[in-house]
């Protein structure tokens, strides 16, 4: 059965008609009865016959923005630079070092079966046996991405006669705290950062440029521009964050660290080094409201009660 990836042989299609490709990663073909939340993909179905038919589906620019950002995060775990702990490099640094094509292609293999799933719901159709899957080109920047699904359906059945038929229905439970919980990752997932007039604190997000110098000497990697770091996170080296407490927008910092003996770039291991650091932006972190326009806006329920 085939099974063709991006890049692989100059390809720019997937073809998939192997249901071990979709198991391997925990994919089911979605059943009538079975309608998880999620974001829908723009789709159109053509009918091909009358138990065959074609979803040409879109995912959205923004969509794509967010895969390939977490797929560059993900490859960044492995990646070293100077100036970064292991896992921590920025993705838009990966993106830089690897290049955008195979960030995609890694985002690509891991979000497909989900974008499948998405469309077949968003199409409203009830899939029968194995789907044949087909990409586009790889979208550019700013760009949407199309690809089409040929699969068999049920044909049309005639319904007999089922007005007045009670039903059980079972009630989900519902663990303790788990409503919370959701509704707490739902704010973070949604909050917005905002400018703000005042100095910085654990939390609170900076928009920055650095350079960073051992013994006078600017050393490679050791700089960025437009950095957007959040304070208390240490996700650089150490005392990198804690010399831009109580910054405010405007300030230039030297920042003075010292690498460990067993950092990964070796002709940096045990040194001391300075950044200078420029803070542009003071940003505070606002987390929406829980309250009936947040459930209404968010969710199929119109109060937060509900």
């Amino acid at each position: 059965m085939p099974k063709r990836y991006p890049g692989c042989g100059g390809r720019k299609s997937v073809v998939v008609r192997d249901r071990r490709y979709w198991a391997g990663r925990g994919l089911r073909l979605p059943s009538p009865g079975s309608r998880p939340k999620l974001s829908p993909v723009n789709t159109t179905v053509e009918n091909i016959n009358p138990s065959r038919v074609k979803i040409n589906a879109e995912v959205g620019a923004e969509d794509i923005a967010s895969q390939l950002d977490r797929a560059a995060r993900e490859l960044g775990r492995e990646l070293k630079l100077p100036g970064f702990r292991k896992g921590k490099v920025p993705a838009q640094l990966v993106i830089q070092r690897v290049g955008r094509d195979a960030v995609f292609e890694q985002a690509l293999r891991e979000s497909l079966p989900q974008w499948y799933e998405r469309a077949i719901l968003s199409s409203g159709v009830s899939p029968v046996g194995e789907p044949q899957l087909d990409v586009s080109d790889l979208p550019s920047e700013g760009e949407s991405l199309n690809f089409s699904i040929e699969i068999s359906v049920r044909p049309p059945a005639d319904l007999g006669s089922y007005k007045g038929i009670e039903v059980g229905r079972a009630e989900p439970e519902v663990p303790e705290g788990a409503v919370d919980a959701e509704l707490d990752r739902m704010r973070e997932s949604l909050a917005s950062l905002s400018p703000v007039e005042r100095t910085a604190a654990n939390g609170d997000h900076l928009l920055i440029d650095f350079t960073g110098s051992v013994g006078g000497e600017e050393f490679e990697g050791g700089e960025a521009t437009d950095y957007l770091l959040e304070l208390g996170t240490n996700s650089l080296i150490d005392g990198f964050e804690e010399g831009l407490l109580g910054a405010a927008a405007g300030d230039d910092r030297e920042v003075g660290v010292t690498f460990p003996e067993d950092y990964h770039a070796e002709h940096l291991a045990g040194s001391d080094a300075v950044f200078s650091v420029s803070v542009k932006e003071v940003r505070e972190k606002q987390l929406p409201e829980a309250d009936d326009d947040f459930a209404a806006d968010n969710s199929e329920f119109d109060t937060l009660e509900e």
